[in-house]
């Protein structure tokens, strides 16, 4: 999936989880839904970590281990930990593992799937039907993205909030897409 959709699912999953139009919780998440792609050099948050991001492709492969409960599991106890440490409010680290799981689970429409019982390499997709399931960056993705922040925008209008939230958000997101280089690293 795009980063953009990634943003757009977490995002609208924290708010409607959280019931809530908090603008850092709603950031926070779907900054997280982004963070399961560090394992391919391509993503945005693996140009930013070429380091890690080329160790993972090279042991793993894209959508394995970072896109699994497990991944998730450990992500919650390290944002948990930090927020207890920092006497932060839970909602916080709760939106960050929101965002990372709905990251991952966004990945399970695409035609590969993602192994969600990692270290097992059974990848689970949704729909079971290949045919339907999206092609990263097809016309179709942009249709259901497109449909998303129509959603969107009912949902923040019942919160009274605006929608404008996320139109910094996606610029940030494409002027990193367009700053940050490609990993000169082939995988």
């Amino acid at each position: 999936m795009l980063a953009v959709s990634h943003i757009f699912v977490s995002g609208l999953a924290t708010t409607i989880i959280f019931n809530t139009s908090d603008p850092l919780l709603i950031v926070l998440g779907g900054l997280s839904g982004l963070l399961p792609d560090i394992d391919t050099p391509r993503s945005i948050v693996g140009r930013l970590f070429p380091f890690v991001s080329n160790f993972l492709t090279e042991r793993m492969g894209h959508r394995s281990c970072t896109h699994s409960f497990l991944a998730s599991f450990l992500v919650a106890v390290i944002v948990y930990s930090l927020a207890y440490f920092f006497d932060i409010s839970f909602q916080v680290p709760s939106a960050i593992v929101c965002g990372y799981i709905f990251g991952w689970l966004a990945d399970m429409f695409t035609k590969n799937g993602v192994e969600v019982f990692w270290p097992s390499k059974i990848r689970y997709v949704c729909p079971p039907n290949r045919k339907f399931r999206l092609t990263t960056g097809s016309n179709a993705e942009y249709t259901i993205l497109f449909f998303l922040v129509l959603f969107a925008c009912g949902l923040f209008d019942r919160f009274s909030a605006s929608i404008y939230l996320y139109l910094p958000l996606i610029g940030i997101l494409l002027i990193i897409s367009q700053v940050v280089p490609y990993s000169s690293t082939s995988c």
